[in-house]
């Protein structure tokens, strides 16, 4: 209620527009404050994140590359071991061949050696008191089995035609004029029958030919029974000769 001189009517208990105006915009002012801070601190725990997510992926990378680094290195050292161990195998396996084919190319070199200075020498050290029952040579001719050769498909022309024939034995002189009594034969004192070697045309023939007849002269056998010793020694590519031939 207005009174005399005019003055303005001042409320109790409030406050004028102007002031309470001000006080709003002093908390408006607070709030967006809050607010900034609140969302500078989401920014910079966001940042923290991104930070560690970073930091992880780096780790992750690291370890995948160091894992896959050891793989290639396991691998190349597996792969190196492998490789020396099969090289070594090989060079093995190729040593033993070629001794096994020096052994059996030095074989037949050997026995046409050895058949020859038989021959040669008429006597053999590997026959030697095998055959003190015989009196008188049997003749055998190297040319004996030509027609036998011609019949398997495979002449061959033997380089020689001597004849092999086992050296006559003669006793020696006795003092006496009559004999000495002859001692009865034990069962070991016969003379052991041998076998010929297996014929696979994998040797020279000229060989096996001066072996066979030697071992014949000294077994005391006839045509038959040389025959009949020859066909049984047939073996391999021989025996499939003789088969095509018959």
């Amino acid at each position: 209620m207005a009174h005399g001189g005019g003055e303005p009517e001042v409320q109790l208990g409030g406050k004028a527009p102007a002031e309470e105006s001000r006080d709003i915009v002093a908390m408006l002012k607070v709030l967006s404050i809050e607010q900034a801070q609140r969302a500078n601190e989401q920014a910079r725990r966001a940042d923290e994140q991104a930070q560690k997510m970073d930091n992880c992926t780096l780790e992750f990378r690291d370890m995948v590359q160091r894992g896959l680094s050891n793989v290639k290195e396991e691998a190349r050292e597996f792969t190196v071991g492998m490789c020396d161990q099969i090289k070594k195998e090989l060079r093995e396996e190729v040593g033993e061949l070629r001794r096994v084919l020096e052994q059996q190319v030095t074989k037949p070199e050997t026995d046409i050696g050895t058949g020859l200075e038989c021959g040669d020498r008429l006597t053999c050290p590997q026959l030697e008191g095998k055959h003190d029952h015989m009196v008188s040579p049997v003749p055998v001719s190297v040319g004996d089995c030509e027609g036998f050769l011609r019949y398997l498909g495979n002449p061959v022309t033997p380089p020689s035609h001597r004849r092999l024939s086992a050296p006559v034995l003669t006793p020696p002189a006795s003092p006496s004029s009559s004999p000495p009594p002859q001692m009865p034969m034990l069962m070991g004192d016969y003379p052991r029958r041998r076998k010929p070697a297996e014929f696979d045309g994998g040797v020279a023939w000229e060989a096996y030919q001066a072996q066979f007849d030697m071992l014949a002269n000294a077994q005391g056998w006839d045509e038959k029974e040389r025959v009949l010793q020859l066909v049984a020694c047939l073996r391999g590519t021989a025996v499939e000769r003789c088969i095509v031939q018959d």
